[in-house]
C-alpha cells in the first residue's frame, strides 16, 4: 500500500474522490439547512403565534446546524479529522428524523434525507477518506 505524497503542512497533495464527494454532500446538506432557515425566518416573520421565543430558538438552531455544516465542509476539504467524525456523528443523528419522516407523513422526505446521510457516512468512512485524514487523533 502507498501513501500519497505530503506537503510540509502534513496534508496530502491529493484529494481523493471520496473527500471530494463527502465535501459536496456536507455543501448541500448545508444549503438545505439554509433554505430551511430562509423558510423559518418568513414563518416566524409573517405567522402570529402564541411562542414567538421558541420559534426564534428553533430558527437559532438551524442556523446553527446551517454554520456547522458548512464548516465541517471547509474542514473535510482540508482533510481535518476532527471534522470528518463529527461530520458522521452529525448525519448518524439526522437518520433518527429521517426514520420518523419515513414512518409519518413524508416519507419521499425521509427517503431522501436518510439516504443522503448514509452517502455522506459512506464517503466519510471510506479507505481512501481515513487514508488522506488519518484513522485516528486530532489534526488543527
Amino acid at each position: 500500500m502507498t501513501t500519497p505524497a505530503v506537503t510540509d503542512t502534513g496534508t496530502p497533495t491529493a484529494t481523493p474522490p471520496t473527500v471530494r464527494a463527502a465535501v459536496a454532500l456536507l455543501s448541500a446538506q448545508a444549503v438545505a439547512a439554509a433554505a430551511i432557515t430562509i423558510f423559518l425566518v418568513y414563518e416566524d416573520l409573517t405567522v402570529g403565534g402564541a411562542n414567538q421565543r421558541l420559534a426564534w430558538a428553533v430558527t437559532g438552531v438551524a442556523v446553527l446546524i446551517g454554520a456547522l455544516l458548512a464548516l465541517l465542509a471547509r474542514s473535510v476539504g482540508k482533510h481535518r479529522r476532527w471534522a470528518r467524525d463529527i461530520a458522521v456523528a452529525l448525519d448518524l443523528t439526522f437518520l433518527a428524523p429521517a426514520y420518523y419522516m419515513i414512518v409519518g407523513e413524508l416519507a419521499w422526505l425521509g427517503v431522501i434525507v436518510g439516504l443522503i446521510c448514509l452517502a455522506t457516512i459512506a464517503t466519510l468512512v471510506a479507505p481512501p477518506t481515513n487514508r488522506a485524514v488519518g484513522e485516528a487523533g486530532l489534526s488543527l
